[in-house]
């Protein structure tokens, strides 16, 4: 099968290159099908010096492009791949529309002086005059000073991006503190919050990493729609 110049004849369309093959070939963007010739010449994919394993999608050359199977390169450049059939689609990373609250993925398991909301418990907070849910608030002062609240979350390598709206909680003593968020150990954002701004949208790279931790020292702040993708 993967002899250097065999050639081998092949009819495939959209749906069948993506499903079948989880190859993209872009020059066929039919409903129909069309008979190609696919030149197998064992070639191989490396990403960053290491070779991707694409099992049985095995690349192939036609009509002069190479054609490489889109999940198992995908997955190797760190973008999660998704098949939608009703429409033909292909997606790489974030599919539209598709909302994914860490609250219910991966809640915080551990920290100091937290609270997590889900939509589930009908539980919310208040910023901005705004009841808000799917997140957790940190109470970074009690009885009179400052001192540090954080949240732990298990990420297991499965996300890329990290958002959420961020405030001072309402009828709380206003303070401002700097939000600092780690990636398995590394400060990866910086914020300076404000007790007397309103709600903002901060995003975080996560980049597959394990661990996150959220931090603040002093205030009281909501995180609302904590979403990962």
């Amino acid at each position: 099968m993967k002899n250097n110049e065999k050639v081998k004849y092949i009819a495939m369309g959209m749906t069948i290159s993506a499903t079948i093959m989880g190859a993209v070939v872009p020059a066929i963007a039919k409903s129909t099908q069309e008979n190609i010739t696919a030149l197998y010449k064992n070639i191989k994919v490396v990403n960053e010096g290491i070779l991707v394993e694409t099992g049985d999608a095995e690349p192939f050359i036609a009509n002069g492009t190479t054609y490489l199977p889109v999940r198992a390169v995908g997955e190797a450049v760190g973008k999660k791949v998704s098949w939608d059939g009703k429409t033909n689609t292909v997606y790489l990373g974030q599919v539209p529309g598709e909302e994914k609250y860490l609250t219910d993925l991966c809640p915080p398991y551990d920290g100091s002086f937290y609270k997590v909301y889900k939509s589930s418990d009908n539980k919310y907070f208040e910023m901005s005059g705004e009841k808000r849910t799917n997140g957790f608030e940190l109470n970074g002062w009690y009885f009179g000073s400052t001192h540090e609240a954080y949240v732990l979350i298990n990420t297991n390598g499965k996300y890329e991006q990290l958002s959420f709206d961020v405030g001072h909680l309402d009828g709380t003593y206003k303070n401002n503190p700097t939000l600092e968020v780690y990636v398995d150990g590394r400060l990866v954002k910086e914020e300076a919050l404000k007790g007397d701004e309103g709600t903002r949208t901060i995003s975080v790279p996560l980049n597959y990493g394990l661990n996150v931790k959220m931090y603040i020292k002093g205030g009281y702040y909501g995180f609302a729609d904590v979403k990962v993708w």
